[in-house]
């Protein structure tokens, strides 16, 4: 496992790679209720969406895709919240290198 962290690391100091890190010992989001989700938005075609922004939601039985803006407005401040409690850029790194400092 140490060698899969040095080479997050090392991918992470590469431009145009970002990667966020929730560690374990942040207050739970309502995120874990809701499992993985992904905000979908589509090309605009004269200036308006070619598509409604959709999330799909991957479920026990089957997928959700939740369309209407009150929706999708929940999953966006729900993104935007784990956002803000993630470590990112050097902070990510140092709590990587710590992490990876007291695998056997």
């Amino acid at each position: 496992m140490r060698g899969q962290i040095r080479h997050l690391i090392t991918m992470m100091r590469r431009s145009g790679v970002s990667i966020g890190i929730l560690p374990a010992q942040t207050r739970l989001t309502p995120v874990v209720n809701t499992g993985a989700f992904t905000i979908l938005d589509f090309p605009r075609k004269g200036g308006q969406p070619s598509e409604p922004t959709t999330v799909y939601c991957q479920g026990l039985t089957g997928a959700l895709y939740p369309d209407q803006p009150h929706e999708v407005e929940q999953f966006e401040d729900m993104w935007a919240s784990i956002a803000d409690e993630s470590l990112t850029d050097d902070d990510a790194i140092t709590y990587l290198e710590k992490w990876a400092g007291v695998l056997p």
